[in-house]
């Protein structure tokens, strides 16, 4: 561990990601008040994928309490069908503890490992990688996040809004008997899969790959690489794999789905989360089968590692997703009114923003400004 800006108030460190995982996840929990998703050490570690260049700076006081954190871990990233895939960093993990807020660390973290990361790239001669960051819309976070990125060297280019939606099942509901001749789920952790791994990464790209459109969520995680999508569907805290199809056996849309978990303030659920979400061009809405879904799962337990199911008389898990929320819906696109199906908007908007080097001159003008999506490999 080396440590970077030591002072009388704190000093910052830049452990190893493995050896970071527990200070951080305490820091998170302290800083992002209820509701919010917990981030696990399990969870932390399955984010940093085990790679050797995940590059993590803490900020702990003299007696040792870490109280701020930032992170990048590797990604292969493509904007557009079109462009060919390239290494980037994926910025997350952002937090400090409210008690140390106003005091300039959230700054500082990110100085610190933005120059790290620059001071290890020149010493090996590697060039400096884009980078993918998320902030709450117009707020002093955005600003902050944008105007150090920018001034490490990379330019700014916005990708999107994203807002998450929430659907709350009713313990009324009877669980819905989905037909197997157009569902496919596939659990992260199935010993007895009726789809092999081949199959349905197989599917899901070529949906990507043949017009499938995203609709009004801009946002695509994982994409062509099988090892990436393998590593994504063994999320440690269970992944169900949806793929559907229409009567006639075309590919329809799929998703991922998670069994995330929400601390709230008095008490922690698991909640199925929506991602990945990939449709056909030509698709109807599908918040009503994404409902559909999420009521199967709940009742059934699917993909829950091995968890027992859902007791009826318990608080409901949440069914999310997230997508643009500055694009209209319309009853010919493929989202409908969220209302629809009993989702409500929660939380903030948050924008991606895609930061480039400045010395890659030729990165901006290849982006499309009519981009379909971001992946992350």
């Amino acid at each position: 561990m080396t440590s970077r800006g030591a002072t009388s108030d704190g000093r910052i460190e830049f452990p190893a990601w493995t050896d970071g995982i527990k200070p951080m996840a305490a820091c998170l929990r302290a800083a992002w008040p209820p509701p919010r998703l917990d981030q696990s050490p399990t969870y932390l570690r399955w984010c940093g994928r085990d790679d050797p260049h995940a590059a993590l700076a803490l900020a702990s006081d003299a007696s040792g309490r870490v109280f701020g954190s930032v992170g990048l871990v590797p990604r292969r990233f493509r904007i557009g069908c079109d462009h060919e895939a390239q290494e980037g960093w994926l910025l997350s993990f952002v937090a400090v503890d409210p008690s140390r807020r106003g005091e300039g660390w959230a700054g500082r973290l990110y100085d610190a490992l933005l120059n790290r990361v620059a001071s290890e790239a020149r010493v090996s001669r590697r060039p400096l990688r884009p980078i993918l960051g998320f902030a709450p819309v117009a707020t002093s976070g955005e600003h902050l996040l944008r105007s150090r990125v920018v001034r490490a060297g990379y330019s700014a280019h916005d990708l999107g809004c994203l807002q998450t939606y929430v659907r709350l099942t009713r313990p009324e509901d009877a669980p819905p008997r989905l037909d197997s001749a157009v569902w496919t789920l596939v659990s992260g952790d199935s010993q007895e899969q009726t789809h092999s791994s081949t199959d349905w990464v197989s599917e899901y790209r070529t949906l990507i790959y043949q017009g499938g459109s995203l609709g009004s969520e801009s946002l695509l995680t994982e994409a062509d690489d099988p090892v990436a999508w393998l590593a994504w569907a063994n999320d440690p805290r269970g992944r169900v794999v949806v793929i559907h199809r229409r009567h006639d056996g075309r590919l329809d849309w799929a998703a991922g789905l998670v069994w995330a978990v929400v601390a709230e303030a008095d008490q922690v659920r698991r909640v199925l989360q929506v991602e990945r979400v990939v449709i056909t061009p030509d698709r109807p809405p599908i918040w009503a089968e994404l409902a559909e879904l999420g009521d199967y799962l709940a009742a059934n337990g699917c993909g829950s590692r091995g968890e027992p199911r859902f007791d009826p008389k318990a608080p409901p898990p949440i069914l999310s997703i997230a997508f643009d929320p500055t694009r209209p819906a319309t009853a010919s696109g493929p989202w409908t009114d969220p209302r629809s199906a009993r989702f409500r908007a929660v939380g903030a908007a948050f924008r991606a923003i895609w930061f480039t080097p400045t010395c890659e001159s030729s990165t901006p003008n290849r982006m499309n400004p009519t981009w379909t999506h971001l992946e992350i490999i």
